[in-house]
């Protein structure tokens, strides 16, 4: 693989400046674009500059090995310099390789056994699932779609989401505070109590826990996404994000590390399947993309495989389907650490 890099500036207002540095690897043809991303405070005449060494890494990498490259970030200027990198995948439309199709396309539907599908999330190696109306969890395989692992619950849940530390399941007890936690033979292990009804969909993050909560059913203009700690405590909250993305009612989400310009997706009640970038400092919330999907209820399950997205059908049948994502995760390359700050005269 060769790496190339190229360097621009971009004035984005009259107090700040970003300037990008994109570093390129060509691997079999294909293009991967590393983009570093600098922002700083246009408040004096000190300014960060960037130096990146070396511009270019070649490096034959064979199937099942693992190669590091190290590259120098310099900051030759006289203020801090904030980078933020991704990678993205640049294809000639000329060359051969799968592409991804366009956001929303649907890849392949099946039906399970069960019906109200209320929770969906992926440990890693199996779809797990929540049956809302029959209170079962069960796990999918996701090459054949047959449902293997199938265990009574005992009780109508919704937003299932795995918690790979502690190796357990969270789900909500549907108008109950009540938050349980299942292991993978069926056990209920633990619970704890929310400050208000569970009703609403959960997802992690590797570190914390997101809990998109429809509110109480007696306020429904009371939705909010809750930011906790894996004790359950609130540490953030965005406020009635349905609403203010013109989309109905929503009490489902899901948190994809490699999606950068928004982790968060969520269904909504008219059907849309949202992708969006939540600001927990500042309350703010940012559609990304969208598309309309095949569910009718604000619990439809939806989740994430690592490639593609799965999403219930309508509330009551056995419908689930897999849609793309519209993006190119790339598991192959990556710049660790990702982002950091650089001190003038410095470098990492």
């Amino acid at each position: 693989m060769i790496l190339y890099c190229n360097t621009f500036k971009l004035p984005l207002n009259s107090r700040s400046r970003a300037m990008f540095r994109s570093i390129q690897v060509v691997k079999n043809k294909l293009v991967f674009t590393i983009v570093l991303i600098l922002v700083f405070c246009k408040t004096s005449i000190a300014v960060p500059v960037i130096d990146v060494n070396p511009i270019e890494i070649q490096e034959n990498l064979p199937s099942g090995t693992l190669i590091r490259s190290l590259i120098t970030i310099s900051n030759n200027g006289d203020t801090q310099l904030f980078f933020d990198s991704r990678v993205s995948v640049i294809r000639d439309e000329l060359q051969n390789g799968q592409r991804r199709g366009e956001i929303g396309t649907r890849r392949i539907s099946f039906q399970v056994p069960h019906s109200h599908i209320s929770g969906m999330t992926w440990d890693g190696e199996r779809m797990w699932a929540t049956s809302f109306d029959e209170g079962r969890l069960f796990s999918i395989n996701p090459e054949t779609h047959e449902v293997e692992a199938n265990f009574p619950v005992g009780a109508p849940t919704v937003g299932l989401v795995w918690d790979p530390i502690g190796e357990v399941f969270w789900m909500g007890v549907w108008e109950n505070p009540t938050v349980l936690r299942v292991d993978r033979s069926g056990n209920i292990t633990g619970s704890f109590d929310l400050h208000r009804f569970s009703n609403g969909g959960f997802t992690f993050d590797g570190e914390f826990f997101y809990w998109n909560s429809d509110g109480n059913p007696q306020d429904n203009n009371d939705d909010r996404l809750y930011k906790m700690t894996r004790e359950g405590e609130i540490i953030g909250e965005v406020t009635n994000i349905s609403a203010r993305i013109g989309r109905s009612r929503s009490g489902t989400i899901q948190w994809v590390e490699k999606h950068i310009d928004g982790h968060f997706w969520i269904n909504t009640s008219d059907g849309f399947t949202s992708q969006i970038n939540a600001d927990f400092e500042n309350d703010e919330v940012e559609v990304i993309d969208q598309f309309w999907g095949r569910h009718d209820n604000l619990t439809c399950a939806i989740a994430h495989d690592g490639s593609d997205i799965w999403s219930a059908g309508r509330w009551g049948n056995q419908n689930i389907y897999k849609f793309e994502d519209g993006i190119e995760e790339n598991y192959w390359l990556e710049m660790n650490p990702a982002s950091a700050i650089i001190e003038a005269e410095n470098e990492l």
